[in-house]
């Protein structure tokens, strides 16, 4: 059973959007049809993972086998394609269709953009939506946190180690509280950050990225492994962003460690990609939904209790605004991967 997603793209008479697609540090499957009519039949009977449109609008014939795509396959992950000055005509018949919509001029990020958000499907909330509800929430609990964390110091000083060790524990226990709601609010500043990311320019090693992470108080070490005869692996980027990324990705290895008989996080350079995989074997979470793994707090309600509901959703948002690509799959004997690609850069 192969692991690369197959995409069919319907006309592409310049063959850059094949070109991009071939390029992706997933390295798809990419199929070019002259006409949607040329491939509807082998599509209906084989259907790719995700398939580009770039047709007439102003054809209803066409514009019916879509929807005959549509209402056949359900989880088919459909991307218009058209020029920039039809995008409001796309958007509309995008929406009917559930689809995404992606205009010409394109480049690697946009088509990644493009791609992330077919991954959505119909169940996951609008990320852009959520983003600003997250930031507006968090933005108004910050000052009152800032004053609880502030009064709460002042409250320890006053207390005597001998005699008040009991309320000084107490006070322990609340700080924690207090840092995990700051964990959570400074993940929503990095998902931000992330999605207003200029083009990168600085070369980032990746190895030392995974080789200075730390599980979390409370969950198993991660076993991480990177190629024996590399010394570095480079990507381009914005360094603080990547390390948010790799380490929550990780915590989130370490924390499927609880429920899972062996958990590995592997580095690995596939073509001239770079791969951080989460191979986790024996998972006893059979009905986990893996096409949704991604969306915010999807994980949180799969591993009760955790504290890595943006963790997922961090990583891919990062990534996505490298050009790269975040995947979940599940092999046929239960093994859940985890992927993050991105392109690698020239040492």
């Amino acid at each position: 059973m192969t692991e690369r997603a197959r995409i069919v793209v319907i006309r592409d008479p310049a063959g850059d959007l094949a070109r991009l697609l071939e390029a992706r540090p997933e390295r798809p499957v990419v199929e070019v049809a002259g006409s949607l009519f040329d491939a509807l039949e082998q599509t209906l009977d084989d259907p790719p993972e995700t398939l580009f449109h770039d047709g007439s609008l102003d054809d209803p014939e066409e514009v019916g086998a879509l929807r005959v795509l549509r209402l056949a396959l359900p989880g088919l992950r459909l991307v218009l394609l058209g020029p920039n000055e039809r995008e409001f005509e796309l958007s509309a018949l995008a929406e009917r269709l559930r689809a995404q919509v992606l205009t010409r001029p394109f480049d690697r990020r946009t088509v990644a953009a493009a791609l992330g958000h077919a991954d959505a499907g119909d169940g996951r909330p609008d990320p852009e939506a959520f983003l600003d509800l997250s930031k507006g929430i968090s933005d108004e609990i910050n000052n009152p946190l800032l004053f609880t964390v502030g009064h709460l110091q002042l409250l320890e000083a006053m207390l005597d180690p001998e005699r008040d060790p009991e309320a000084l524990e107490q006070l322990s226990a609340a700080r924690r509280g207090l840092d995990r709601i700051s964990a959570t609010m400074d993940r929503i500043r990095t998902i931000g950050r992330a999605r207003h990311l200029r083009e990168p320019g600085t070369l980032v090693d990746l190895i030392p990225l995974l080789k200075d992470f730390e599980a979390p108080d409370g969950d198993p070490a991660a076993r991480i492994f990177a190629p024996p005869d590399l010394d570095h692996v480079f990507v381009e980027g914005d360094p603080s962003l990547l390390r948010a990324a790799v380490h929550a990705f990780c915590a989130v290895g370490a924390a499927l460690s609880a429920v899972a008989e062996e958990v590995s996080i592997l580095l690995a350079t596939p073509g001239d990609g770079a791969r951080i995989r989460i191979e986790a074997r024996g998972l006893r979470l059979g009905d986990w939904q893996l096409p949704k793994a991604f969306d915010p707090y999807s994980l949180q309600r799969v591993l009760r209790g955790t504290p890595h509901g943006l963790s997922l959703f961090l990583a891919q948002t990062v990534v996505h605004a490298h050009g790269g690509a975040a995947t979940a799959r599940r092999r046929p004997d239960g093994t859940v991967l985890l992927d993050l690609l991105l392109p690698r850069a020239a040492d």
